[in-house]
């Protein structure tokens, strides 16, 4: 009898109404099923009614910003785009490759830009050029209720200086001031997120599978190359990784804030492609989900 009782209420359970993405509170987990990326609600009508915003859980990969350019150098030491990269983040390969659906998602940005192979990048282990797009991988129910909005972003304009733009995008990387994390030459960058008010939630793993695939290969191997800038972005499997924020560092225009495992902003090339990636999204709150019905409360999508 006790059994059958449970039984019954497993099954009711299963089969209850689907919930509605925007009912779910800030921090409670959803993934994609054909993906299977794990995500954490980042806010609710935070770029506008009826948007929800989600963080992925993990860091799901590494890759540079953008990778190094063709054409002369600026004049100063503080604009050698042409080695290390632009931190202008509308113009950036990484903003064009989280916005595509298409398996060659590369087209030029600018006349000096190049795209993100080998030679261009800081230790040339992770190219992402064959790389499908990031949003080709998701479930069609994920793809249809993605919403592009206008993200305010800082671009650097003079040394130590920088104006607010806005770039379209559904996918996209958090900004210092989304991140709860300070407004960069006191610019605010769209507004915290909800999310980061819990002051543990920056600290984020290599998902499992990047951990089998790569492991401890994402630290550089070349000394040679282990600048003073490089040197402290090492796994640590306590903390965690380094991840890229869009938010450049005015000073140079070759720098990107990144968020440390311990807490802290920092910066580095933007071609450095042993960085992490932690993207948001924004997707239409009326999209149905279904509690997986297990102790931690997640919910799938698709």
């Amino acid at each position: 009898e006790g059994w059958r009782r449970r039984l019954r209420r497993f099954g009711k359970r299963e089969r209850r109404h689907p919930m509605r993405l925007g009912e779910i509170g800030i921090s409670r987990k959803v993934y994609d099923r054909e993906s299977g990326i794990m995500f954490r609600v980042a806010g609710q009508d935070h770029y506008g009614p009826g948007i929800t915003t989600l963080l992925t859980d993990c860091v799901i990969g590494v890759r540079a910003l953008d990778a190094a350019e063709n054409g002369p150098e600026g004049r100063y030491p503080f604009e050698q785009s042409g080695k290390f990269g632009n931190n202008n983040y509308p113009l950036s390969n990484l903003h064009q490759w989280l916005n595509s659906r298409e398996e060659r998602w590369y087209h030029p940005a600018h006349e000096r830009d190049n795209p993100p192979v080998s030679p261009y990048l800081r230790y040339g282990e992770h190219p992402y050029l064959e790389t499908p797009g990031f949003l080709t991988g998701f479930s069609q129910t994920f793809r249809d209720s993605l919403v592009e909005v206008e993200i305010p972003v800082l671009v650097r304009t003079i040394r130590g200086k920088g104006e607010l733009q806005t770039v379209k995008a559904c996918a996209f990387l958090p900004s210092r001031t989304e991140m709860n994390k300070g407004d960069e030459v006191g610019v605010p960058e769209g507004k915290p997120l909800p999310l980061f008010y819990d002051p543990y939630i920056f600290k984020a793993k290599p998902s499992q599978d990047q951990l089998e695939r790569f492991g401890r290969s994402w630290n550089p191997e070349e000394p040679e190359k282990g600048l003073f800038y490089d040197r402290a972005q090492m796994y640590d499997p306590k903390f965690g990784w380094w991840y890229y924020m869009r938010t450049p560092s005015t000073v140079y225009k070759f720098m990107v804030r990144v968020m440390s495992p311990y807490g802290s902003v920092s910066y580095t090339y933007a071609n450095n492609d042993v960085v992490g990636l932690r993207p948001l999204v924004n997707l239409n709150a009326d999209l149905e989900i279904v509690d997986d019905g297990i102790a931690a409360p997640r919910y799938r999508i698709g």
